[in-house]
């Protein structure tokens, strides 16, 4: 187990290669569910936010979308009041122009604030939060950055590419294109205009599995060793002492939404995740970067929603 911030906490788990299940070997249930997921038409998943109720200039169809004339601010406090970790980007014409998720909006502030604290004279203690963050948020080059600079588009050619999807795919490729490529989200898209019509994300798929259990027999089961056998490599984490912008930012070069945290023997004692930022407020304001420098990991949560 690798642990960020300790050398005393740092091994490694690499997973065993395993060899593949001959066709007797494979449970009846696996196909069953497999024919299930190859069924069930994206277009059936249906998000649901926060408040239940997203404004309508926030809205196409059932789904919360970022505009391109929004800033990384407004976008930054609208995700966090919906409860949403990304969202789809929509162009002047209410058509598809990209995705942008919590991630990119972390990278970019993270990235923006250490380049500001850097360069300003005015930089005192960080133990004064409110006015750090402050003088930052004032900053024209931040509060007015438009989320075209950070949306990610669909890159046809590319092996990270994500791909938008059409009512009446199945579930099943959504699910195979999310684990080949790493996309933890992907918008359906009407095929006549571009317009976005829905969304399908990993935690709406879980929620889905979470409800169809008994379609899944003995498979439910097979324990945890058995399931990540052969599909996991180095398990990455934070060490417990680790400052929380240290953990975003391995997160970000890492492009995994969150860490395990462990203790300096490599126990477990916690997570972290970029859903964490969703207690700094609606209005994103109370984003006070300068507390991640200094606030522990495990103890991120408590400090930003007190």
């Amino acid at each position: 187990m690798e642990s960020s911030g300790s050398s005393s906490a740092s091994s490694s788990t690499v997973a065993d290669v395993i060899r593949p299940l001959s066709k007797s070997e494979i449970p009846k249930e696996s196909t069953d569910v497999l024919a299930w997921l190859a069924r069930f038409p994206v277009e059936r998943n249906h998000p649901r936010s926060t408040s239940t109720n997203v404004a309508p200039l926030w809205k196409s169809d059932e789904v919360m979308v970022a505009h391109t004339f929004n800033s990384v601010t407004e976008v930054f406090g609208k995700l966090i009041s919906e409860g949403f970790l990304g969202c789809p980007v929509i162009d002047d014409k209410d058509e598809f122009y990209g995705m942008i998720g919590m991630l990119e909006l972390v990278s970019y502030s993270l990235t923006t604030f250490d380049a500001w604290s850097m360069k300003s004279q005015e930089m005192l203690d960080l133990n004064d939060e409110g006015s750090v963050w402050n003088r930052f948020y004032e900053i024209s080059d931040f509060r007015n950055t438009p989320i075209t600079k950070l949306a990610k588009l669909p890159n046809w050619k590319s092996k990270k590419a994500y791909f938008p999807v059409y009512p009446g795919f199945s579930l099943l490729y959504v699910i195979e294109q999310m684990a080949r490529l790493g996309n933890p989200r992907t918008p359906i898209l009407c095929p006549q205009d571009a317009k976005v019509t829905g969304i399908l994300t990993q935690s709406m798929i879980i929620s889905l599995i979470d409800q169809e259990l008994f379609r899944f027999g003995s498979l439910r089961d097979l324990p945890v060793s058995q399931i990540t056998q052969g599909l996991l490599s180095t398990i990455q984490c934070a060490n417990i002492n680790t400052s929380a912008v240290d953990a975003f930012k391995k997160m970000v070069s890492m492009n995994i939404s969150g860490l395990p945290v462990v203790n300096e023997v490599g126990e477990l004692e916690d997570t972290i995740s970029v859903r964490d930022l969703r207690g700094i407020g609606p209005g994103a304001v109370n984003f006070a970067l300068s507390r991640l420098h200094i606030t522990p990991t495990h103890k991120l949560f408590d400090k930003i929603t007190t």
